[in-house]
């Protein structure tokens, strides 16, 4: 039977600081791992507790996320702004399994949402790179095949402390000063915000203008621009500010599974076809040919 876990089962406090690190937080009070109660080696069979040289516990044991609830999984905040879509400027859909999500809002954009929800994997040894409304990303990402990464691991194969871990990837697209290279912190609420403005009848130059003066005041408040610049003003060839493509891998240690449902070897070896073995850096599978062809970390 399960035990009874409750958050603060984990989450042990001292002076009021509460240990954890998630890959897309900034605070951290302190890091913790399944092995700090299980061990590195919990396993009665010599291969998997081998396999824990390379692979996180949570790999294995949280199998899929949102298993019970949707998870939104991409935001489109481009598409803002129309009212005349769905009822009253809201659309929503249902999921595979007849769960009613809300795919559009007219403050908000598209949604995609998703159940049971097979992670992306990558190496991660605690390192994180995250960007701040300050970090310019770098020349030519923004794109669908290249988006701005605003946060995840930095890990790779060749880091010894690194293990194969987990992620949800949440991507997006969101506004971006197209000169500085930063994303934009639009004014949402409020007189004047862009909430405020949306016109009762969809004018897409009404609501890009809506979204030019939101974005200024926004800008100029979180200072990533001149108290008194303004993207109606800046003098550039090119658009002052536009849409990018986003993504941010986010960390997964809760909702771990019974263990019957772990993961087994055809779930990533033998062709399988949600585990991608050169996104991880290997040339192959090191099952199923040369392992150090294949490039294993134990050849």
């Amino acid at each position: 039977a399960s035990k009874p876990f409750d958050c603060a089962s984990c989450h042990v406090s001292t002076a009021h600081k509460i240990p954890g690190q998630g890959v897309h937080l900034p605070v951290n009070e302190g890091r913790f791992d399944c092995i700090d109660c299980h061990g590195s080696a919990p396993h009665t069979n010599e291969m998997v507790n081998n396999h824990a040289l390379d692979i996180a516990c949570q790999t294995c044991h949280i199998p899929a996320f949102s298993r019970q609830q949707p998870t939104k999984m991409n935001w489109d905040w481009s598409t803002a702004g129309d009212k005349s879509r769905g009822t009253n400027g809201v659309e929503t859909g249902t999921l595979p399994d007849g769960t009613t999500v809300t795919v559009y809002d007219n403050m908000k954009g598209d949604f995609v949402w998703e159940k049971n929800v097979r992670p992306e994997y990558a190496w991660y040894d605690g390192r994180v790179e995250r960007m701040t409304i300050s970090d310019s990303y770098a020349s030519g990402q923004g794109t669908q095949a290249n988006p701005v990464y605003l946060g995840g691991p930095v890990a790779d194969k060749e880091d010894a402390a690194a293990l194969i871990f987990p992620f949800k990837v949440m991507r997006g697209r969101q506004p971006v000063d197209t000169t500085t290279r930063v994303v934009l912190s639009p004014k949402l609420f409020g007189p004047g915000s862009f909430w405020a403005t949306i016109p009762a009848t969809y004018d897409a130059q009404v609501v890009e203008n809506n979204w030019t003066n939101a974005l200024t005041t926004g800008a100029r408040y979180a200072g990533q621009i001149g108290e008194t610049e303004s993207f109606t003003g800046r003098a550039t060839g090119a658009k002052p500010w536009d849409w990018a493509y986003t993504e941010m891998w986010m960390g997964i240690n809760h909702e771990v599974a019974p263990k019957s449902s772990a993961l087994g070897c055809a779930s990533c070896h033998s062709g399988a076809p949600d585990w991608d073995w050169v996104a991880l850096g290997y040339a192959c599978d090191p099952m199923m040919g040369n392992p150090e062809q294949c490039g294993s970390r134990h050849p």
